[in-house]
């Protein structure tokens, strides 16, 4: 990169929507940034206008391997594929292998949807290993902080915040490296280790880690504020799309309710019309939540009663969804408080 570039990180949903993640608003606000005044959404950005200008812009992709047909079709950009030039990622797609230092103990496979051949194995570093079928990393912050520990400008003094932010959400995608899960890896766990060492700072100015995974935690799963959600927003609040064709996409959806807390919605009609607007071909929902609230049985002995509820309120265009649901099980995850559907 020049010495007159500029680099903005760009969010990639409405500002409007910004409120619905209230665990990334308190992180955020422990260093005095603003979701709704600090942050950028990549709707907020006049790209036709930059256009015309002759401004050339370049994007990394974190997250995701591919870019939303949605995010695409505003952007517009000309040959737009090839401003893409670098991609941050733990989903699975097509295989590059990359080392990432000489000295790595980690030969890295990885994978993405292989949209974009025109970037090199250095700039696609995508945490999956595509033997075993796994991640190998459960945060992209993962995949951040190790680029950040290669930086020969790592002693800034911002990087402690940044370092910070980073532990929040490495916190939240490994569960806090809870031995019992196992969701996190060692990459995420010596990525944890070395984002939560902080150089330059005082030791109070952050939160110790656990104690900064517990509010977000709480914060990410309070199940009153999920309950409050419309249907729209429940379902977009954590949504992976994924390109076939033009236009045609499989989406993913995961939430922190029981799923037949989610089907007493009376909207629920409203996901007919969010998989027309997505584009979607084939949409699954996935829930997981806490479990101490209600004792119920499980969500696999209602699976029935489920399909019946979806083909009374949603039309049978949605039984797609429900075949998929049906194949798929629910498991017990650690000590009996959290379960998981997939």
């Amino acid at each position: 990169m020049s010495s007159n570039s500029l680099c903005i990180p760009l969010v990639g949903v409405e500002k409007s929507k910004f409120y619905l993640r209230r665990d990334v608003e308190l992180l955020l606000n422990h260093i005095d940034i603003s979701i709704t005044e600090d942050l950028l959404s990549l709707y907020d950005i006049d790209w036709k206008m930059l256009q015309s200008k002759n401004i050339k812009c370049n994007f990394t992709l974190v997250d995701h391997n591919a870019l939303a047909s949605k995010a695409y079709n505003h952007i517009n950009y000309n040959n737009l594929d090839e401003l893409i030039i670098e991609i941050l990622d733990h989903h699975e797609g097509i295989q590059h292998t990359y080392l990432l230092t000489s000295s790595s103990s980690y030969l890295l496979t990885y994978l993405d949807m292989n949209q974009y051949n025109h970037i090199a194995s250095s700039n696609r570093l995508i945490g999956y290993d595509s033997i075993k079928k796994t991640p190998t990393v459960a945060s992209t912050c993962t995949i951040i902080s190790e680029k950040i520990s290669l930086e020969s400008n790592q002693l800034n003094p911002y990087y402690d915040d940044i370092r910070y932010l980073l532990t929040g959400v490495i916190g939240l995608d490994t569960l806090n490296m809870d031995a019992g899960i196992k969701k996190g890896t060692p990459r995420d766990n010596d990525a944890y280790n070395y984002c939560s060492n902080y150089m330059h700072s005082p030791p109070d100015k952050y939160i110790h880690r656990d104690k900064l995974y517990k509010i977000l935690s709480q914060a990410k799963n309070d199940r009153e504020f999920w309950r409050s959600l419309i249907v729209a927003d429940a379902v977009a609040l954590d949504y992976k799309v994924f390109p076939v064709s033009k236009n045609r996409n499989i989406g993913i959806s995961a939430m922190l309710l029981p799923l037949q807390e989610f089907l007493t919605h009376d909207s629920m009609k409203e996901l007919l019309s969010y998989m027309n607007n997505e584009g979607l071909v084939l949409y699954a929902i996935m829930t997981s939540y806490n479990n101490a609230e209600s004792r119920s049985s499980s969500d696999s002995a209602d699976t029935n009663s489920l399909t019946e509820t979806l083909k009374k309120q949603v039309f049978t265009s949605l039984i797609t969804i429900l075949r998929l649901t049906e194949i798929l099980t629910y498991s017990l995850i650690g000590e009996g408080n959290i379960h998981s559907g997939q």
